[in-house]
Order: C-alpha cells, then structure tokens, then sequence
C-alpha cells in the first residue's frame, strides 16, 4: 500500500565541515501550513561535521507490525545520517514506526539534524527555526489531507475524504542524572545534589513529541526525543496494539509519552524533595536564637534552599504545561472521534486514561505549589533567625561600646585629675627653681670664700687686705676634670638606653 506521504527535504547537504547549514520550512511540503509556519532562513551547525560526533548514536528506530510484531530494530549513528534520511523517506506501508532520539534534547534544538530528519518524515515545522521553541511550546495539531493538494485520488471514480492528522508537543523538562551537564543555551545551570547514592546533578532539559497518523493507509509515525523515557509504553502499546485498538485510535501513544513524562518527573521531584527535607527539618529544629557556631551552616543552608527554587518552579513550569497539554490532547482527541471513526469501547479507554494523567497532573500541580510555599517560609524563617542573630550582634557590639565610652570617660575624669595634680607638680618645681636661683649664687661665693684659699685679715673688723693662696689653681685642676667627667658619663648611659630601645623596636618589626 503506498503511502500519501511526500516529503522535499531542504537542506544543505553539500556544506563544507563544520560550517552552518541554512534551514526553513519546506513549502512544499504537505504539513506546510503558510498561516502558520515561517519560511524564515536560519543557520545550524550540523553535529555530524564534527568528528567527537559522528560515531555517536543519534536514533533508534523500531517498526511495528499491528498484529504486534517487531519487524525491525536499526541503530543509526551520526556518520550514518543521509542513509537514515534516505530510509526514512522511503516508509511506504501501514506500519507503526518509532524514532527515538537518543541526543540531548539541546544539541537537537541548537543543531540542524532533527529539522533534517522531520523534513524527511514530511513533517510539519513543529521545531521553531528561532529562538521562540524556548517560550512558544504546548500542543500543536494540524490536519491536511485532500484538499491541499492531489494526495488521495478518487477511488472507484467516488471522492473519499482521507487526512493526515499530526500532533506534537514541547514541553520544559528537569532531568537527573551523575554527568554535570550544562549548555551556554540553557536558561539554568546544573545544579548538584548530595545523596547517599552520591552526587546526583539536576539539568534543565525539554521534552519533544511528534506523532503524524495518515487516515488512508493508517501508517504511524512517532517522532520524540530522548527526555521522554516512553520507549518500553510505546512497544508494549505496538505489541498490543490489536487488543488496544491503536489502529483506530493513536492517541494510545500520547498517552504512553505523557504518563511516562509524569512518572518520570514525579520520581526526579521526589528525590529533589528527600534532600530538601533535611533542609527543611533543620530549619525548624533551630531555636529563637541561634548560636554563633551554627551561623555558618545556617547560611549554608539558606543558600541551597534559594539555589533549589529556579529548579522547583522548573517543575511546576512543567507541570502547567503537562496539565495543558492533557486538557488539549482531551479536547483533540474528542474532535477526532468521528474523524478517525474510533470504536467506543477504545474512545472510552483512551479518554479515562487521559482524563486519569490530568488528575495525576493537577494532584502533581498542587503538591509542587505546597512545596514552593514551604521552602519560601524556610527562606524566611532562616532570614529572621540571622536577622536576629546580626541584631544580636549588633547589640552586644553597641553595649560593648556604651560600657567602652563610660571606660573612656572614667579615663578622662583620671586624665584629667592627672592633669591638675602635674600643674600643681610644675608649680611647686617653678618655685623650687626660683628659689635655687635666689639661694644657689650666694651660697657659693659663700662657699668659694669659705674655702682655704681666702683669708681675710681684718683688724677689729674694719682694716685689713684679703690674701688669696698660691696653691689656689688645685681647685680648678680637681673640679674642672671631675664636671666634665659627670657630664659625659650621664651622656653616655643616655645612648646606651635609647640605642637598646631601638634594637628592641627594630626586633619587633621584624617578620617572625
């Protein structure tokens, strides 16, 4: 049965190594949508220029039978990728075909292959050529079919309605895993998280999902990438797909990729949660005041919680886009019930399955919220206990200097005391000096005429001469020597005191 699939890849195939390649939506293209899609040009590096690359696993293709047979597994790596783009052109059957992505979601965005490959599976532009694939995501659809061209001739010579219904979402993702991992590209950076399995890293990721389904020949094809772990749903859906009515119905593998996504999110978000509880219960079990010894890991503690939140409203990002998506994948799968001419038995399935993943999804929404809530009061709760402990602190600081001030006043009244009893020490040594002056001239020439080298011969007290002894000069020859003598004596004590003070200065300047 030949498939009314057609598909003009344009790319730049013949580029030179590592140069980028100018992609954009191929008008003619049969999921080409001119209302809604650009043909703005934009350029991409190829990841199969580079050589660290091109042995790398890029796809894992499977082929499903709707009896439920596998009828072919390929693993294609990136030296292989004209080959794979050539296979995949060429699926003309009534098969299930699984393409899984097996490259980190932000080298598929930031890299030309996977607009390469969703070109050559005729797909519509479902990845952005710009930056907006970040911000603009969510559930898109697209039905075409005849009336965009001769794709379904009349049968019999009576016109029969046939359609390619495609769906695909986009949806901000937070994967764990042991690599540190983190892209100029993306809006946040890994973060590491200490468990008793080791050193776990968070990384923001995206989740990417196509699934194209032609009415005629009821061929699927599923397009998704590997941040989405739906890869044993989606066989197991394929292996039962007689008893699951996927033929019918192919909403089945939405639901297999957006139950996996939940699980799998839901499990990422209870591991980050067990450690953040620790968090979380150390910071209630801190009293009114905290110690000086725990303000260290106070802090520490306040700067994980505050690191953890950028990736908790990540998830709760997640979350609302997932409940969006489900509401729109209900309301989807509801038009296309008479469409598709789904039995009931199957629509029923479907719908409560879906319908089950929103109320898991919207439970996932609440909890996500309490737990944001808690983490902003232990913010804030480790905010006023340092607060308080800076307060603290800063009183202690201000008493110490009231009791320094009355010190330094007490020292002042000393000082000041000191002062007016050293006046009252200079006065008294102003007067002594004083009468040294008077006191000290006449008593030494009362001395000097006292001595034997004077004698007065006076008769009766009123005639006479005074007669001076020959020796006289001994007094010179004895006191002049002995002065000088005195005086550099205490001349030499003083350098001595002031060169050992240097010494000892010098010493103490000197680095140990």
């Amino acid at each position: 049965m030949s498939s009314s699939r057609s598909s003009s890849p344009d790319t730049a195939s013949s580029a030179g190594p590592q140069l980028p390649v100018d992609i954009s939506a191929s008008p003619d293209s049969p999921g080409y949508a001119p209302d809604m899609d650009s043909l703005t040009t934009a350029s991409f590096a190829r990841l199969r220029d580079f050589s660290n690359w091109r042995d790398s696993e890029f796809l894992v293709y499977r082929c499903f039978t709707y009896a439920g047979d596998e009828i072919q597994m390929k693993d294609f790596i990136l030296r292989n990728f004209e080959e794979m783009q050539k296979a995949m052109s060429a699926l003309e059957d009534d098969h299930v075909h699984i393409l899984n992505t097996t490259s980190r979601s932000v080298f598929l965005l930031y890299a030309s292959e996977l607009r390469e490959l969703s070109q050559s599976l005729g797909l519509a532009p479902w990845i952005s050529y710009g930056l907006e694939y970040n911000v603009l995501r969510g559930l898109g659809r697209r039905l075409y079919g005849s009336h965009y061209g001769k794709l379904f001739p009349p049968v019999d010579g009576r016109s029969s309605f046939s359609a390619l219904i495609d769906i695909w979402f986009t949806l901000p993702l937070v994967d764990a895993g042991v690599e540190d991992f983190t892209h100029p590209g993306q809006e946040l950076h890994s973060l590491p998280i200490d468990s008793s399995k080791g050193v776990t890293h968070l990384c923001e990721d995206a989740g990417m999902f196509y699934l194209s389904f032609d009415k005629k020949t009821r061929q699927t094809r599923i397009l998704y990438s590997s941040a989405i772990p739906a890869r044993q749903k989606l066989a197991a859906a394929c292996k039962n797909a007689e008893e699951l009515g996927v033929r019918d119905d192919p909403f089945t593998f939405i639901t297999c990729a957006l139950s996996s996504i939940l699980q799998d999110q839901g499990m990422n978000t209870h591991s980050f949660f067990a450690l953040i509880s620790k968090m979380e219960d150390y910071s209630n079990s801190l009293r009114f005041e905290i110690a000086e010894n725990e303000e260290i890991k106070v802090k520490e503690t306040a700067i994980q919680l505050r690191k953890s939140l950028p990736y908790l409203e990540k998830i709760l990002e997640s979350v609302n886009c997932t409940i969006q998506i489900i509401e729109d994948t209900i309301s989807e799968h509801k038009d296309c019930r008479e469409l598709l001419s789904i039995p009931s038995q199957h629509f029923l399935r479907v719908e409560k399955n879906l319908q089950t993943l929103r109320s898991q999804a919207i439970s996932f929404k609440s909890y996500q919220d309490t737990r944001i809530r808690r983490i902003n009061v232990c913010l804030s709760t480790l905010s006023s206990l340092l607060s308080l402990r800076t307060d603290s602190a800063i009183k202690a600081s201000t008493e110490a200097m009231t009791r320094l001030t009355e010190a330094n006043r007490e020292d002042s009244g000393r000082m000041n005391d000191i002062a007016i009893a050293t006046k009252l020490d200079s006065e008294a040594m102003i007067t002594i000096a004083k009468l040294t002056m008077l006191y000290l001239p006449p008593t030494f020439i009362a001395t000097l005429f006292s001595m034997g080298i004077f004698n007065f011969d006076f008769e009766n007290g009123k005639n006479g001469r005074l007669v001076m002894s020959s020796q006289w000069w001994m007094y010179i020859i004895f006191a002049g020597p002995l002065t000088l003598g005195t005086f550099y004596w205490f001349r030499a004590v003083t350098r001595s005191h002031k060169q050992a003070s240097q010494k000892a200065e010098r010493e103490a300047k000197q680095p140990e």
